[in-house]
């Protein structure tokens, strides 16, 4: 039809797609990893904001420092008066759950004598 051989224009324009589409995915999977660089930098940035106001423990100085804490992480900081590192650990502990009290307990109690009121 064109006076073309079959073959080699198969085959050139096989090749030609085969690059075509590499090109294709390199840019779409470059253009995902942009993104996600830029999701996780924003979500650094609220890792950021989230932090204590530290008081430095040396006796000379007792700077307060807002210090961003990350849980899954060693936290550490340098106070920037005295220049001394400084690591912050952080602890929980539980308590069990109560109901508190309506009126005030020692109402009735003789704390002088240690012991309730005789009523």
């Amino acid at each position: 039809m064109l006076g073309l051989a079959f073959w080699p224009v198969f085959v050139i324009v096989s090749l030609l797609q085969i690059f075509i589409d590499y090109f294709f995915t390199s840019w779409k999977k470059q253009k995902a990893r942009i993104e996600l660089e830029k999701i996780e930098n924003e979500r650094l940035k609220e890792y950021s904001k989230q932090g204590i106001d530290c008081l430095c423990p040396d006796e000379n100085c007792g700077t307060v420092t807002f210090v961003p804490i990350q849980l899954n992480l060693e936290n550490r900081y340098d106070c920037p008066k005295c220049k001394k590192g400084v690591k912050i650990y952080i602890g929980c502990k539980t308590f069990l759950e109560t109901t508190p009290v309506d009126e005030n307990p020692f109402k009735d109690f003789n704390f002088v004598e240690g012991k309730d009121y005789d009523n």
